[in-house]
């Protein structure tokens, strides 16, 4: 889930899917990609938004835009440490009804897309009509 996208159309694919989420009732929310407004939520989501969205996961966890939500408690949170600029894992050990549990939440390589391939695909994703294929 990305809402790093700075555009009005964005912004309301991203409220379909914190809505999907909160409809769903994980546990244990893992997202990678995660970039949100603190202060202006002109065509991105604000901070704020998503906290109140997401009341019931009382143990949000950001690091380099990989965020954890869990309603469990979070013990601790480890970056693992391996050279990429693009590649990024997160390790949290959580509290689940007593027993210790590791979870890895990763963001691996995209395929290197071209700029222009990017922003090709994101106009397909706003008009998903076989025309526009």
């Amino acid at each position: 889930m990305r809402f790093g996208q700075k555009d009005v159309q964005s912004k309301k694919e991203s409220k379909k899917i914190v809505q999907y989420i909160c409809d769903n009732d994980a546990d244990i929310v893992c997202i990678q990609e995660y970039g949100v407004s603190r202060n202006n939520g002109d065509k991105t989501l604000l901070e704020k938004d998503i906290n109140a969205a997401f009341g019931a996961y009382s143990y949000p966890c950001e690091i380099f835009g990989i965020v954890v939500f869990s309603k469990f408690p979070v013990l601790s949170v480890t970056k693992a440490p391996y050279a990429s600029a693009y590649n990024g894992s997160v390790m949290y050990e959580l509290n689940v009804h007593g027993k210790k549990v590791t979870l890895i939440n990763n963001h691996l390589e995209s395929n290197k897309l071209s700029q222009e391939e990017r922003n090709n695909y994101y106009r397909m994703t706003l008009d998903m009509d076989s025309r526009s294929l």
